[in-house]
């Protein structure tokens, strides 16, 4: 018989969005590897925007892998969860230092209200994941 544990990372490891969700020894799962940071990028958005009118700006929270800058997960704030689940099919698997490409798959595939937003945020999110990778280089250095 399976442990209330085990169904549970049974049924996380089938689901397509965690099949990278890794389980420690204790039992504790790690949806990402040590290698990842979180970054969050923002941006205003006009203000007739529902976004400003729920969160006062437009975020995008992303998941980079720092050993190859691979965006592996992603997040966006929106008013419909398909927006956020339709940004971050946009986002995973690209480098994050490819805003070129990014940003044109943003402007051929994304269509909502906060297109440049989108793109504006991107940027915002790219600027800190340099500066936060120069940090930790830096960091390690110094050690």
């Amino acid at each position: 018989m399976l442990t209330q544990l085990a169904i549970v990372r049974k049924s996380l490891s089938e689901h397509p969005v965690c099949r990278s969700v890794k389980h420690s020894k204790s039992g504790v799962i790690d949806l990402f590897d040590k290698d990842t940071i979180y970054i969050v990028g923002d941006a205003q958005s006009s203000s007739n925007n529902p976004i400003t009118q729920q969160f006062s700006a437009f975020f995008i929270g992303l998941v980079v892998d720092t050993s190859n800058d691979k965006i592996v997960d992603a997040a966006c704030s929106s008013t419909v969860q398909l927006t956020s689940d339709f940004a971050r099919s946009i986002f995973i698997g690209h480098s994050i230092m490819a805003s070129e490409e990014i940003g044109e798959e943003i402007r051929f595939r994304y269509f909502g209200s906060s297109q440049k937003t989108l793109i504006a945020a991107f940027k915002d999110a790219q600027k800190k994941y340099k500066q936060a990778v120069s940090t930790r280089n830096k960091a390690t250095v110094t050690k």
